[in-house]
C-alpha cells in the first residue's frame, strides 16, 4: 500500500528593498523553489508592516537602507509587534559592523546581498521553528503577534 507523505510546507518570505530589480531578481530565482515562496514585496518600512499583516511571513528579508527610515528600526518594529517573526537583515556595506548593529536591533541575522541567494534557504531552514511553518498556512496569527491561543479551556501561551 502506498502512502502520499504530505510536503513541507514552504517558507514563506516577505522581501523588503527599495530596489525593484533586487527584488525581481530574488523573485525569479526563488519562483520554482518548494522550499520557500515570496508571499509579498515591500519597499518601504510602512509598507512592509502593512504586507507583515496581510500575508503573516514566516520571515522578512529587510534591507538595511529603506526610503522611509533605516532597516533598522524596521527590524525593531517588527520583533516589537509581531515577536514570533524572523528577521533577516541583508546590506552591501561593511559586513561585521552591520551584522553587529543589526542583531543589536533584534534581527535573528545578517547577510550580504551577494550571499542572499546561496544563504538564505539554510538560514530558513535554521531560524524556523518547525511548527511556524504550519500556524501561518492555517491562519494562526498568533505566533506572529505573540498572543496566547486558547485549547479547549486550556491558555497556551506562544513560544511553549
Amino acid at each position: 500500500m502506498e502512502y502520499d507523505t504530505p510536503r513541507p510546507r514552504p517558507f514563506r518570505i516577505l522581501l523588503v528593498a527599495e530596489n525593484d530589480d533586487f527584488i525581481d531578481g530574488l523573485m525569479d530565482w526563488f519562483e520554482d523553489d518548494l522550499e520557500i515562496e515570496i508571499v509579498g514585496r515591500a519597499h518601504t518600512g510602512r509598507e512592509a508592516t502593512e504586507r507583515i499583516e496581510l500575508f503573516c511571513p514566516n520571515v522578512v528579508l529587510v534591507d538595511a537602507v529603506l526610503p522611509d527610515g533605516s532597516g533598522f528600526e524596521l527590524v525593531r518594529t517588527v520583533k516589537d509587534r509581531w515577536p514570533g517573526t524572523v528577521v533577516i537583515m541583508m546590506t552591501f556595506f561593511d559586513r561585521i559592523t552591520i551584522r553587529g548593529e543589526a542583531l543589536l536591533a533584534g534581527a535573528d541575522d545578517c547577510v550580504s546581498k551577494s550571499d542572499v541567494i546561496s544563504r538564505l534557504r539554510s538560514l530558513v531552514r535554521f531560524l524556523v521553528p518547525p511548527r511556524d511553518l504550519v500556524a501561518s498556512e492555517t491562519g494562526d496569527s498568533s505566533r506572529l503577534s505573540g498572543e496566547s491561543r486558547s485549547t479547549d479551556d486550556q491558555t497556551v501561551p506562544q513560544g511553549e
